[in-house]
């Protein structure tokens, strides 16, 4: 079947930051982990968001001012979003923004935490990165939380749960 999840990449962009470099991976790590299928999908192929249901954007730093207006308007038309650490903070070539990209969208900042918001016909999920552990190995990603928030952008029902519940996890 079709994956209803894509993760949204960076791949011409190097990352910046050390939570840039890992949480995509640790995103798809979880997606795995729960049997979700999932598609990758480049900055640079944004006009194939309408094909799925939530589209999760880890840690992607810099995005175009036409890259927010694509994601907001598939948001505002029934699409989920998961955003994961700082999205959107710098413009495509590398400059920083004044505000937030995303705070016209979600009518606050998501700098205030967690926010699971209705947009339009869409819902959008922000998810704050997880302070590591003194001396543990650094991870990113509240795994519990990203499935939350995903679970929320698709709307609590439907593929890719039912498909992941008939394979049970993998771990």
């Amino acid at each position: 079947s079709a994956a209803a999840v894509a993760v949204l990449r960076d791949w011409e962009n190097p990352a910046d930051t050390r939570a840039a470099a890992l949480l995509p991976a640790e995103a798809e790590n979880e997606l795995l982990k729960n049997n979700l299928p999932f598609a990758l999908v480049s900055t640079r192929q944004l006009h194939r968001l309408r094909s799925f249901r939530a589209i999760v954007i880890p840690e992607v730093v810099r995005l175009s001012a036409d890259a927010l207006t694509a994601l907001r308007e598939y948001a505002e038309g029934g699409g989920g979003l998961v955003l994961l650490g700082a999205c959107g903070v710098r413009d495509d070539e590398g400059g920083g923004r004044i505000g937030n990209a995303w705070s016209s969208l979600l009518g606050t900042e998501p700098a205030a935490g967690a926010v699971r918001k209705t947009v339009g016909a869409g819902r959008v999920a922000v998810q704050p990165l997880s302070p590591a552990a003194e001396g543990a190995v650094a991870r990113f990603l509240d795994a519990a939380e990203f499935l939350a928030a995903l679970r929320f952008a698709l709307g609590d029902a439907g593929p890719p749960w039912e498909l992941a519940a008939e394979k049970g996890p993998l771990v």
